[in-house]
């Protein structure tokens, strides 16, 4: 949430508070304070989302531009080109140890990876003899799919972000017209509550009723009227 929308919310736990405090009330406003208290709830849970999918789809994303980084160039490069001197008149393992571009997404670099893997595990054992780490080929599937979670979650906190962000837009205009409506009955309802039209306008300032004149302008009128 941004600082007004921060504002809005604090304004919102306000006013159920005043209403809270002037309890009973009257019977057209209790509804409506129900769902007020619904709504800054709602607005509540849907900000704490928002920031919990906003961190994940960072964390997702700074740890996936680095796995991807290293799992192209510290492991799958060193390994196409090691191996491509014992599978020189090999077209097929060739084609598999081709590592994608720098700027390719995470779908096409772990495809590549898998391709990779599943042309050099029948010749695992040899490859070890000729120099490559034992288990070289387990740690590539184990970064690989890694790299795959991690982009995942990046791409999960960024739906929930984005969902988060649009339940937030409609619970705040909802807010808005629940404190409008109470604020209306409070107006309409201020000589017979007077404390609670008080306490209501001490945290937002209403006008005046429209087509109530105050006494000092009709004290004028009445004046005029007799000249």
């Amino acid at each position: 949430m941004n600082y007004r929308q921060t504002r809005t919310v604090f304004q919102g736990k306000a006013f159920v508070k005043v209403l809270d405090r002037n309890a009973p009330l009257p019977p057209i406003i209790q509804p409506l304070a129900a769902t007020l208290k619904e709504r800054v709830s709602a607005i509540e849970a849907a900000g704490l989302e928002q920031t919990v999918a906003k961190q994940a789809m960072v964390d997702g994303s700074r740890n996936g531009k680095r796995f991807r980084r290293d799992l192209r160039r510290k492991q799958m490069i060193p390994i196409a080109r090691g191996a491509k001197v014992h599978f020189a008149h090999d077209g097929t393992v060739l084609a598999a140890l081709r590592v994608p571009h720098a700027n390719a997404d995470v779908d096409a670099l772990v495809a590549a990876a898998k391709r990779m893997i599943d042309a050099l595990r029948p010749f695992e054992r040899d490859l070890v003899t000729q120099g490559f780490a034992p288990g070289f080929l387990d740690r590539l599937a184990a970064d690989a799919e890694e790299l795959k979670q991690l982009d995942a979650r990046a791409r999960d906190g960024q739906r929930r972000r984005s969902l988060a962000t649009r339940a937030l837009g409609e619970h705040f205009r909802e807010l808005r017209g629940v404190v409008q409506a109470i604020e209306a009955h409070v107006v309409a309802l201020a000589d017979r509550y007077p404390e609670l039209a008080a306490a209501w306008q001490s945290q937002r300032p209403i006008g005046k009723r429209l087509g109530r004149p105050t006494p000092r302008k009709v004290a004028a009128r009445k004046k005029r009227a007799s000249d």
